[in-house]
């Protein structure tokens, strides 16, 4: 019955996007991505993608190589693997996303094109295809997709995870911490819920709510370096520099050069007041993730030699994250930072 009801919604959600994507295809969907117009009706129709096993090749390795990341070293990978796979989804979906972050929306747009066109064969392609339109701004589609996925494996919490991110970036907070909850019920004894709990009380700024979800997650699982790491980062934004320093070191320490945990030790490090420790961990952070556009950390960095008195990498530090990064508090930060080093 599950089997049969997937059927009916793709079909009906198939001639829904359909009908959508010829209307917006072309147009400006968000603040970063937007589609090409060269698009025909007839060439949205969905293509049956070529199902492959999941073997350690490049894709396994690109995937390994995005999360490590080493976004260029990615790119090629998936590029090799779409060459004999030119349809796989999530290949499409990784590689559109590398792009997307990267600001290179022409790639971008046409990975993310591609694999919306493509027809989910189970839960797991519904994810990736979800993920795609959710990359698009198709928000009511993408949910679609993960409430099938749900309804046929209710106990993979990725699928929550993934709709609770949906509804961050609709500024549904309410809605996002049920995701949360849902993970914390499906699984009591795993550190997950709790960490993405966190992660939503930090976008909205509730850092108290945030550390207290943390330190329950650390309590369950004291070898998990993003518990820390993370604790790290919510210290060091609520101005906590001793506590920011003692738990993203934790965070290293359980995990050596791993690039967003010397970013949070670059925070940290500022949030204590010693700029010199902040740039070298900010360097370091750049350093091993070649291709990654960290917007954050050029900022952080810019924002530590401007404190130091380093005037000139300040600027470039600043450019550099603007042009990475077109709207939010990273613009305004940058912006403060250039307008001030300027006008002297």
């Amino acid at each position: 019955m599950k089997n049969m009801t997937r059927i009916f919604m793709m079909k009906a959600k198939k001639a829904t996007l359909i009908s959508v994507l010829a209307i917006a295809l072309g147009m400006s969907l968000n603040a970063s991505l937007s589609f090409a117009s060269t698009k025909s009706l007839s060439s949205l129709i969905a293509i049956k993608p070529t199902v492959t096993p999941l073997v350690e090749d490049e894709l396994t390795l690109g995937e390994n190589a995005y999360r490590s990341g080493e976004w260029d070293k990615a790119v090629q990978l998936l590029t090799q693997y779409l060459l004999n796979n030119p349809d796989s989804m999530k290949a499409l979906v990784f590689r559109g996303k590398i792009y997307f972050y990267q600001g290179k929306t022409k790639l971008a747009s046409a990975d993310i094109s591609k694999a919306i066109q493509l027809e989910a064969q189970n839960s797991d392609e519904l994810s990736y295809h979800a993920e795609a339109l959710t990359l698009a701004g198709y928000y009511d589609l993408a949910i679609n997709d993960l409430q099938i996925a749900i309804n046929e494996e209710p106990g993979n919490t990725k699928y929550y995870v993934q709709l609770g991110q949906i509804y961050v970036r609709r500024g549904d907070y309410e809605n996002a911490l049920a995701q949360a909850s849902k993970l914390i019920q499906i699984d009591p004894k795993k550190a997950d819920g709790y960490v993405y709990t966190a992660n939503i009380y930090e976008y909205q700024k509730k850092y108290d709510l945030a550390i207290a979800a943390l330190n329950k997650a650390a309590a369950i699982d004291p070898q998990n370096p993003t518990t820390f790491n993370n604790l790290g980062w919510i210290h060091g934004l609520s101005g906590n520099g001793d506590q920011a320093v003692k738990n993203c070191l934790k965070a290293v320490k359980l995990k050596p050069k791993t690039p967003a945990y010397l970013d949070t030790c670059g925070l940290a490090y500022f949030a204590k007041g010693n700029m010199q420790l902040s740039i070298k961990y900010y360097d370091e952070a750049i350093g091993l993730a070649p291709g990654a556009p960290m917007a954050t950390t050029y900022c952080y960095r810019g924002r530590s030699h401007q404190k130091a008195g380093n005037k000139t990498k300040a600027i470039e530090d600043y450019k550099v994250c603007l042009k990475l990064n077109k709207n939010g508090e990273l613009v305004q930060i940058a912006q403060d930072g250039l307008k001030l080093l300027n006008a002297k």
